[in-house]
């Protein structure tokens, strides 16, 4: 199993944290792993030149991690281990109200995805198909890039009226027109830090 690790670096707050989490990582027994990282430029673009390079290496599976995050040991492995299309955990906004960054329906009419509110999130627990989560930790299978045409993580869909969406409600786009499912792990929330703050489960802890 070859597993491509991709970190677009925007956020420079908490590189300590993240490489603490990144040393104590598992992951499945006998997997290569290689580990890509940018800073500099757009996330959007960032993404999709270490996707082009993971699958000519021959990737199974891709890691999105933002460098401002913090996970146990055992999530990337139980992460792949579900062996879904796109799957992840969750996290929380860095500012207030910390809101949490899974959105579980979507409004075609209105072309809006609905977030899962923080009290709501906190209770769930276990898989849940979704329609779209946050950046922060994303295990994505190999095939779902064979579906979706390259440059994957930006394009005309990221227009929305005079505003500009992000590069993982682009992706997310995606997987809904080529019928993709995209999961959640309720068991994996994820430390979100910025700015010397942290939040968790859709609170500030410090």
């Amino acid at each position: 199993m070859k597993i491509g690790l991709c970190v677009p670096n925007y956020n420079d707050d908490c590189k300590f944290m993240f490489a603490i989490s990144l040393w104590k990582t598992k992951f499945p027994d006998g997997a290569e792993v290689r580990l890509s990282a940018s800073s500099a430029q757009w996330a959007c673009n960032a993404l999709a030149m270490m996707v082009k390079e993971y699958m000519t290496w021959g990737a199974d599976f891709f890691v999105i991690l933002s460098n401002d995050i913090a996970w146990k040991p055992n999530d990337i492995k139980k992460l792949i281990e579900h062996n879904l299309p796109v799957v992840g955990g969750w996290a929380s906004g860095r500012c207030h109200p910390f809101l949490c960054h899974v959105c579980d329906t979507y409004d075609k009419e209105k072309n809006v995805f609905h977030l899962v509110k923080n009290e709501d999130a906190t209770k769930r627990s276990g898989l849940e198909k979704i329609a779209t989560n946050g950046g922060e930790m994303l295990i994505i299978r190999r095939d779902v890039f064979e579906k979706i045409p390259y440059p994957w993580f930006f394009g005309e869909d990221m227009i929305t009226g005079d505003r500009l969406r992000t590069e993982d409600c682009h992706f997310f786009l995606q997987c809904k027109k080529f019928g993709i499912d995209v999961f959640v792990d309720w068991d994996i929330p994820l430390r979100h830090t910025a700015g010397g703050l942290m939040t968790y489960k859709g609170s500030l802890i410090s």
